[in-house]
């Protein structure tokens, strides 16, 4: 989720300016997360600089106390002593990285400093060959290139060996990449796609355990969806089951139903977890990742044979009289000892497509 919330914090200010250019913000997403940013502490030097006489993506007065903000950022709050060459995000992200960049170019204004040291410093600065220092060194736009950005601040870090000072604090509570080291972990790319396996061994569970007791793919969906959500169903009740039912229903008519309804189901969890969001933002988020959640749905598809967890989540669920209520209102019907013989010794009782 944390690739996410950096996608939100850098698509575009008030004005609809965006902070990072579309083809260049997955870039930009994976040096935030590399060196551990801060989002808060990002988003606290960004209305710093931006209070300082630029329209705010932001609330700023009351942003302003709340957001953490980092000792370097104070020396760009004058529009003036931001370099123009360097992007905002840039500075808000990496101010101490910017004021040593800064340092180490202050020669260039020196009336007695040659111009074959200046391309020198270029070259080692941004990692460029000599020749290549005047062709690469400037994009269309007047700036340098984000690729060439991206060698010198791995080129500070490596030197000064230190973490920057908008990093998360290692050991804090509130560190927002826990979350994704806990994915690494278990294999998985993001929450898409740890949504994604999971449901998807949810239904295959029900499928392969119990499939006499669900008359249609509505209630199979739907039943797969709740147990993977069951945090938020069960225990907090942030969402209703009848939503997650909902759900399965609209995805009738779709082709690739369960990538469709594993989208929906996403979108909707996410909502929860980011109520501050947009519903539509959220729901245009989880399609973006479709590439990546067909994926782990075939993975999941191709590999299943049986998890200890999903396999007693699935019999608990089914069998518990306290979710009779909610198994009735998904469609589940209960199967009689006879007909589970009949099903077990090679009975056609197949889900069926609504």
């Amino acid at each position: 989720m944390i690739e996410q919330v950096w996608r939100n914090l850098l698509i575009s200010d008030e004005q609809g300016e965006p902070l990072v250019n579309e083809e260049e913000r997955d870039d930009v997403i994976s040096l935030m997360v590399k060196f551990k940013i801060d989002p808060q502490k990002f988003s606290g030097n960004l209305c710093v600089m931006l209070a300082g006489g630029m329209a705010s993506m932001f609330n700023v007065t009351s942003a302003e106390q709340q957001l953490p903000s980092t000792k370097s950022i104070h020396n760009f709050v004058s529009i003036g002593n931001r370099p123009k060459a360097i992007p905002l995000w840039l500075i808000a992200g990496f101010p101490d990285f910017v004021m040593w960049f800064q340092e180490k170019t202050s020669v260039v204004f020196d009336p007695n400093c040659s111009e074959e040291k200046i391309m020198s410093l270029f070259s080692s600065l941004f990692e460029l060959e000599i020749e290549d220092v005047e062709e690469k060194l400037f994009n269309g736009e007047g700036t340098h290139p984000l690729s060439l950005w991206l060698k010198a601040i791995n080129k500070y870090a490596n030197e000064t060996s230190e973490p920057f000072e908008t990093a998360v604090k290692e050991g804090s509570s509130n560190d927002p990449y826990v979350g994704s080291e806990f994915l690494k972990m278990l294999g998985e790319e993001s929450n898409f796609t740890l949504i994604a396996s999971m449901t998807t061994k949810y239904y295959l569970e029900l499928k392969k355990s119990y499939k006499q007791c669900f008359p249609d793919e509505t209630s199979l969906l739907s039943i797969a969806g709740m147990l993977d959500a069951n945090a938020y169903v069960f225990a907090s009740n942030q969402i209703k089951h009848t939503q997650i039912i909902n759900i399965a229903k609209n995805t009738v008519n779709s082709k690739e139903r369960l990538l469709d309804f594993i989208i929906q189901l996403e979108a909707l969890i996410m909502s929860v977890d980011a109520p501050e969001i947009p519903y539509e933002d959220v729901q245009q988020s989880c399609e973006s990742q479709t590439k990546s959640i067909k994926s782990a749905i075939k993975k999941t598809i191709d590999s299943y044979t049986r998890d200890e967890k999903v396999s007693n989540d699935v019999r608990l669920f089914m069998k518990m009289a306290q979710c009779s209520e909610i198994r009735k209102d998904a469609g589940v019907v209960s199967v009689s000892i006879v007909n589970r013989i009949k099903s077990f010794l090679g009975g056609k009782n197949e889900v069926k497509e609504d």
